[in-house]
């Protein structure tokens, strides 16, 4: 029998093969951990910057109702917050959240039935209580990301 030493070609281009496999496999496993990471963290901020939406939107409730209540139904409004003041306001100018994100909030009458129960359709329009629908936007690689937030508001201290 004959024995040979080292490593025949054949066995070089396999291993070399294996190798660029797993290097390839690593790579695209790290790439696509970090497209990921960044689309999550976008989601985070999304979804703190609607929560600071309703927030504001409170906020301005709860000083003075009427400046809530008499916002149009049919229009597009923004928050903008003032340092003079240190109160969150209402405008028609739309303003970007770190060059990358849009905030906009909705106000919508709110009907009731006989039962005094918030109701889609029928009912009597309720003069204390509005919804708000708060969206905030984003681009990503795929496109504009918008998501939306809603909830009731009622005249809870009658101003």
């Amino acid at each position: 029998m004959k024995y040979t030493r080292g490593i025949s070609f054949i066995e070089v281009i396999i291993a070399s093969a294996i190798i660029v496999l797993i290097i390839t496999g690593v790579i695209s496993a790290y790439s696509l951990w970090i497209s990921e990471h960044q689309v999550s963290a976008e989601r985070v901020k999304n979804a703190i910057l609607l929560e600071e939406g309703l927030e504001a939107v409170r906020s301005i409730r709860d000083k003075d109702w009427s400046a809530l209540a008499d916002l149009s139904i049919t229009d597009t409004h923004y928050l903008t917050f003032s340092t003079t003041t240190s109160e969150w306001q209402t405008t028609t100018e739309p303003e970007w959240i770190d060059g990358v994100y849009k905030r906009w909030f909705e106000v919508d009458d709110v009907s009731r039935d006989n039962d005094d129960r918030i109701t889609e359709s029928g009912g009597s329009n309720d003069p204390g209580t509005k919804q708000i629908t708060v969206y905030a936007a984003w681009n990503d690689r795929t496109g504009t990301t918008t998501t939306m937030v809603s909830a009731y508001f009622t005249n809870l201290f009658e101003n």
